[in-house]
């Protein structure tokens, strides 16, 4: 036997207990995996569903894997440590650029370049190694505002790089849109008080108005720094303009916006859904997705840019737990540009990885989190501008 199953009542799980087994529903789908905390959060999400009794499932050790252990061990094990010790120097590379900014001193981004260079080859080795990766830092980002800010802004880096990389630009206009992406928000470390609840809430018209100039502040403090061309800058200052005009600062419409600001507006938007620079209720990505999906249908966003752009992540970004038409809990591995609909997948508790092109299985939905920081998307919510922080402020 690989597993003995126990069914026990909610209600005798000790909130704040650390399972050692699974928690599963009476169709066998995983609720709560070993390993996982017994939260207050997890009680009320089963009592709304009505769960009053869930099966105990207790695998031999050598079963037990986190689903982020089954998606880093989909991968060469040699590569991961290389991307990992990558992106490790990214952050480092871009905290010195964030130091030398808060010190006065004249920023020098050829560090930040060199890494990013090292990006670009791991990328053109496996993209989806990269993906994951990212994935796997995705719901650990620090706590302490500049710590997360600087975690925060190597992953729009690298998922800028990753769909310029997707796009076919070359190496050099790939690593600009790092170098936009990662030094876009540098001028949020010198207002603290955005991040407080407080200040937003006192006065929405003022907060408004001093969030839309970061993207020139942050151009201001970067004029004068070593190895940022026009384009980057430039790029810099439109990361939130829409094609439709309804963005910021300026408004800009379709063909004014540049190439770097077309493509992070959506990498920008759908990690403000993913992972929200003020917010602590991130919805799982491939609901952001589908959001950005829906609005670039209405003309919000570059269609091309959102094109590429699910066609590296798929429509379930690696990393993503889904459940298969089996019922089966699946998490997403690596993603098919080819068929975005059908990325490989590994079923949690087999360990068998499924390539969906060539089976009769399919993926019904992302599975539906109860612990954790993101949540589902109401289908009404998909048609919301959900990453704009001037609409999410209340007065």
């Amino acid at each position: 036997m690989n597993s003995q199953k126990l069914l026990i009542r909610t209600s005798d799980v000790t909130v704040g207990t650390k399972v050692n087994f699974d928690l599963v529903d009476q169709s066998g789908l995983i609720l709560l995996q070993a390993g996982s905390v017994f939260t207050q959060e997890v009680r009320d999400e089963l009592q709304r569903r009505g769960i009053e009794t869930v099966t105990v499932v207790v695998r031999r050790r050598a079963e037990t894997r986190s689903e982020n252990e089954l998606l880093l061990s989909s991968y060469d094990a040699e590569g991961v440590e290389r991307i990992e010790r990558v992106f490790t120097s990214s952050e480092n590379a871009l905290r010195s650029c964030v130091q030398e900014i808060l010190t006065g001193k004249p920023v020098d981004s050829n560090g930040l370049r060199q890494q990013l260079d090292a990006l670009y080859i791991e990328t053109k080795q496996d993209a989806s190694a990269v993906l994951a990766i990212l994935s796997s830092r995705i719901n650990r980002l620090g706590a302490e505002q500049s710590q997360r800010l600087v975690e925060r802004a190597v992953q729009f880096s690298w998922l800028s790089m990753v769909t310029a990389f997707h796009m076919r630009w070359n190496l050099s206009d790939t690593v600009a849109s790092g170098l936009a992406a990662a030094l876009h928000d540098v001028s949020l470390l010198t207002h603290p008080e955005f991040f407080e609840q407080s200040y937003r809430d006192q006065s929405q018209r003022v907060f408004n108005s001093e969030y839309q100039r970061h993207p020139i502040e942050s151009v201001e403090l970067l004029h004068s720094a070593i190895g940022l061309n026009e384009a980057i800058l430039r790029g810099i200052t439109q990361v939130h303009e829409q094609i439709d005009s309804s963005g910021f600062p300026k408004g800009l419409r379709s063909n004014s916006i540049s190439p770097i600001g077309r493509l992070l507006n959506v990498v920008d938007a759908y990690l403000e859904m993913v992972i929200p620079m003020f917010r602590s209720d991130g919805v799982v990505p491939a609901d952001a997705v589908a959001c950005l999906c829906w609005h670039a249908s209405q003309g919000k966003f570059d269609r091309p840019v959102v094109q590429a752009f699910v066609q590296c992540l798929s429509m379930y970004p690696i990393g993503t737990p889904v459940e298969l038409s089996n019922s089966n809990r699946a998490i997403v591995v690596r993603s098919v540009p080819a068929s975005p609909m059908q990325p490989m997948v590994v079923d949690v508790a087999t360990g068998e990885a499924i390539d969906l092109q060539k089976t009769n299985l399919r993926i019904i939905s992302p599975a539906n989190p109860i612990a954790g920081p993101n949540r589902r998307l109401a289908r009404n919510e998909l048609t919301q501008v959900l990453w704009d922080n001037l609409q999410l402020v209340v007065p």
